[in-house]
């Protein structure tokens, strides 16, 4: 009986002992692990840029001036007309001939209605505060994730000079964070182009006469700055 008590312990122990010689699997567990890890932060990162870039093409809709500016539009002063104002102001114009034959009375008064804010001001808010936080995590997180790619190239380097990788696998693993890096760049590209040209509209908003538009400028140049600055630091690896 004695015996039989010993056998089992000493073959758990024989067991465990030869479950922990391939040292190389579990390196290639944790090597998977880590780019796994880096797999997803790309994944969440990538999600924040693409938001950002629909963000900034829905701010460049908003931000279209909406129509040209015309007669009585203009010499009553784009901003300051509003309700019967307006119509005593277009009267006015007709009868001094500032609207002159191409917009009438009636066309002259719907356009001074119309075009007291040639774009909505606080929609651009709602938009550019998205676009500010989802920025600024892309500036915090980003340079984690090429750090982090960066190593993973190392690894694949390194794996396929000892032979643990052939050339097929180091070249889909260099491919997976080519692809990753170009679809961040081509995200953050776009959404400066439209911020770009959100802000040319703006500009011409307020050169048409509307006010109130200075934090929305600066705010969307702090953006087209940050995106375009964000996306120098992308290496695409040729």
């Amino acid at each position: 009986m004695h015996l039989k008590s010993l056998a089992f312990p000493l073959a758990v122990s024989a067991l465990l002992a030869g479950c922990s010689v391939p040292v190389p699997d579990a390196v290639t567990r944790l090597d998977n692990t880590l780019s796994f890890a880096a797999a997803a932060d790309s994944v969440q990162l990538q999600h924040q840029a693409e938001a950002l870039s629909r963000m900034a093409r829905d701010l460049e809709r908003k931000s279209r001036v909406k129509g040209a500016v015309t007669g009585a539009a203009v010499g009553c002063g784009l901003v300051l007309v509003s309700g019967s104002h307006a119509k005593d102001c277009v009267a006015g114009a007709a009868a001094g001939g500032a609207i002159g034959a191409v917009v009438g009375h009636q066309a002259g008064k719907r356009q001074v209605q119309k075009r007291v804010d040639l774009v909505s001001a606080n929609a651009l808010v709602r938009s550019l505060r998205g676009m500010t936080d989802h920025m600024e995590h892309i500036t915090v997180s980003l340079p984690d994730l090429l750090r982090e790619q960066d190593a993973e190239l190392a690894d694949l380097d390194m794996r396929r000079d000892t032979g643990a990788l052939s050339e097929a696998e180091h070249a889909a693993g260099v491919e997976a964070i080519r692809a990753s890096r170009a679809e961040l760049a081509a995200a953050l590209s776009a959404s400066e182009t439209s911020a770009r040209l959100a802000r040319a509209n703006m500009n011409e908003a307020a050169r048409q006469g509307q006010t109130g538009l200075d934090w929305h400028m600066l705010t969307t140049d702090g953006i087209v700055r940050e995106a375009h600055s964000a996306r120098s630091t992308i290496d695409l690896l040729g």
